[in-house]
């Protein structure tokens, strides 16, 4: 009784359907479910757009969304962001920022402290190197083409 429940919940999962990225020569795999906020460029508007997958049309290859539909082969690029290399450069440029300004009070109110070069050098390294990482690895873009390819998927048993 219970293994004909999972298996009834799993054949109405939301899960078992999204939109996959795959890469030439690598099994692994990029999936974007249903309810799911994706950024992408299409062939009209070649501006970033944030869209939230609604419902799919395997049939005819498109995608529902909450300001109207679009196809598949439509989209021209799809943009991800990284949150853990976000949250790397936020923290990076708070203690550089923070050095800063804690060095540059503790000289103001005591001119005995000592706030020199290498205070500067950590604090003015840490806030280059925070931004450094947010614009270098935070978005990454796939575009369509030769190496990506789009993909509607309906993995649901029936």
């Amino acid at each position: 009784m219970v293994f004909f429940l999972i298996t009834g919940y799993a054949a109405t999962s939301p899960a078992q359907e999204f939109l996959q990225i795959e890469v030439q020569n690598d099994p692994e795999t990029i999936k974007y479910g249903l309810g799911q906020k994706i950024v992408i460029k299409t062939k009209q508007n070649d501006e970033w757009q944030a869209i939230v997958l609604r419902k799919f049309i395997y049939e005819t290859g498109t995608i529902l969304y909450d300001q109207g539909m679009l196809q598949v082969e439509d989209i021209v690029a799809i943009r991800e962001t990284r949150p853990g290399v976000g949250a790397l450069s936020v923290a990076l440029t708070t203690f550089g920022g923070a050095w800063l300004a804690y060095g540059l009070i503790s000289q103001g109110l005591d001119n005995k402290a000592e706030f020199g070069t290498k205070e500067i050098v950590i604090g003015v390294a840490a806030l280059a190197t925070g931004w450094g990482v947010k614009k270098a690895f935070y978005k990454r873009d796939f575009h369509m083409g030769k190496r990506y390819r789009l993909r509607l998927m309906d993995m649901r048993m029936k």
